[in-house]
């Protein structure tokens, strides 16, 4: 999981980046102002933005619309200090995925980004097995399984259009490109 980390307090971003870091999250850039934040968030396709809303230069309310308005898809958690009703309905129109009230403990921040991480898996598992679904021309139900299950199936539907494809029933170049983005998946079973 890719994550950018803009906050213009140099303390905090360290909180928050040494407890990413320990729970093993390798790909963790940092910036400290909202314009340098929006530039990389444009140019890099980070999986989780993590901002307050004050921040130098451009609020990070100002820093989501604008990513959003240009295409933008990561998820964003934001931290912060209370808020009114109005900023917090703002935010949810911008699509974010969380607000953790600041001060808070890293256990907190920790336990945010692995449900964001787990529900970002999730999607990307279930595009895979509908992909399998159109190259097998197979029909099975997985919208409303659990994690654990939809593992589970990805990998006995892997298993099958692998076979399919080794029998010339099913596209091998479409067949290899779903077993790479696969790959990340397989290694948790």
């Amino acid at each position: 999981m890719r994550i950018l980390i803009v906050e213009d307090n140099e303390i905090m971003m360290n909180v928050i980046s040494h407890t990413l870091e320990e729970a093993g999250y390798k790909y963790v850039d940092k910036v400290k102002d909202g314009i340098k934040g929006l530039s990389m968030a444009l140019d890099i396709d980070y999986d989780l933005i993590i901002t307050p809303i004050h921040l130098k230069k451009l609020s990070g309310l100002n820093l989501i619309r604008s990513y959003r308005k240009n295409g933008g898809k990561a998820q964003i958690l934001v931290l912060n200090i209370p808020l009114s009703n109005y900023i917090k309905k703002r935010l949810f129109d911008y699509e974010i995925v969380g607000l953790i009230q600041k001060p808070f403990l890293p256990s907190c921040l920790l336990s945010s980004v692995k449900r964001i991480e787990k529900k970002a898996f999730n999607e990307i598992e279930k595009n895979i097995l509908r992909k399998i679904a159109v190259l097998i021309g197979e029909k099975f139900e997985f919208e409303d399984l659990k994690s654990n299950e939809l593992l589970v199936l990805l990998q006995e539907k892997l298993v099958i259009l692998k076979y399919l494809a080794d029998k010339d029933l099913a596209d091998k170049e479409e067949t290899a490109l779903i077993l790479e983005e696969s790959r990340p998946f397989l290694r948790k079973l």
